[in-house]
């Protein structure tokens, strides 16, 4: 799954051919009468694996988004499109279903699975190719419009990210110090590493349409050079994203007020996130028309971040290791 731990790279963190697919038959059109149209917004989940529980969390994203921008258009890029059979209906909505072929290729020689990411947005940006282009991990919620970061995109050159992390230079984890030891003073596809470099989370990925292809050509061509160089840790194609929106960006925006990324307390929400499911499920309801009830109270009752004392994890795995007293099974 895409979505991971990025904010701390100790734990990380969402080929050379490209997928051969059929281009969409929406296409961007311009009425001759009116000014230049701003780009449209393409909101893309990139959702493979089969832990089921990736699929819970991007429905419950999607279902977010749908609430506050039911105009967007949007893209689902699946392994398993089954799990999105309920959204087929919404002509926005486009689901493309990837084979493991693919999967394989876009991980490269390496087989780095986020590089997932970057081949997702080009993947994109050949369906929207008059988009901007909006990736978002499937662990996050839209709690307040996206609007201005979505003008944001259309109005300059800026990119949207889901926050900083800091300096690198600052960061105390020993990864990140083997990380900035190994990023001071270079220079990736013409573009030089400053030294005050702040490590922006990737929860959210918002790139303007203007020069994307260009772009999205430098996120891989940084991410491939990160990894031959063997750069410590896990969090290559963030740092890849980063640099190169440094260098091809006007600003670096964020958007952590609005989208909220539980990366660090998972089990929790997704425990709420089932129950809400299971809930329209069983009563038949639509769970557009309930979640705009259920987010403010997720909000205001679940962290973002629930981190245990290292005591309690090491009790946590011991206790895992401990084998049952009795198991009676049905025969």
């Amino acid at each position: 799954m895409v979505s991971r731990r990025a904010h701390n790279p100790k734990i990380a963190g969402s080929n050379p051919a490209p997928a051969t697919t059929r281009l969409s038959s929406w296409v961007f059109m311009q009425n001759s009468h009116q000014s230049i149209p701003k780009p449209k917004n393409t909101i893309i989940f990139l959702v493979i694996g089969n832990r089921e529980d990736y699929y819970y969390q991007a429905c419950f994203s999607l279902l977010s988004f749908l609430l506050k921008h039911p105009d967007c258009q949007y893209l689902l890029i699946t392994d398993h499109a089954s799990y999105f059979n309920r959204f087929k209906s919404n002509q926005n909505i486009k689901i493309h279903s990837v084979d493991p072929e693919t999967l394989k290729s876009w991980y490269g020689v390496h087989q780095y699975f986020f590089r997932s990411k970057i081949k997702t947005m080009q993947l994109a940006h050949e369906f929207f190719p008059s988009s901007n282009l909006i990736l978002v991990d499937s662990d996050t919620v839209l709690v307040n419009s996206f609007q201005k970061h979505l003008d944001l995109l259309s109005e300059s050159q800026s990119c949207v990210f889901h926050c900083s992390e800091g300096p690198m230079h600052k960061r105390r984890g020993k990864t990140s110090k083997l990380i900035w030891g190994h990023l001071q003073n270079k220079t990736y596809q013409n573009i030089l590493v400053p030294d005050d470099y702040c490590l922006m989370n990737s929860g959210a990925l918002g790139f303007p349409n203007k020069g994307i292809k260009d772009t999205l050509e430098s996120v891989l061509a940084i991410n491939d050079i990160l990894l031959d160089e063997k750069m410590p840790g896990f969090t290559h194609e963030q740092i890849a994203f980063n640099i190169a929106a440094l260098g091809k960006c006007s600003s670096l925006e964020t958007c952590e007020k609005d989208l909220l990324h539980y990366w660090g307390n998972k089990p929790e929400w997704l425990d709420s996130i089932k129950g809400f499911l299971a809930k329209c499920h069983l009563s038949q309801t639509d769970p557009l028309d309930e979640i705009a009830k259920v987010i403010p109270t997720y909000v205001s009752k679940l962290p973002v971040v629930r981190q245990k004392k290292g005591f309690a994890k090491r009790i946590d795995r011991i206790s895992k290791k401990i084998p049952f007293k009795r198991e009676i099974f049905f025969k």
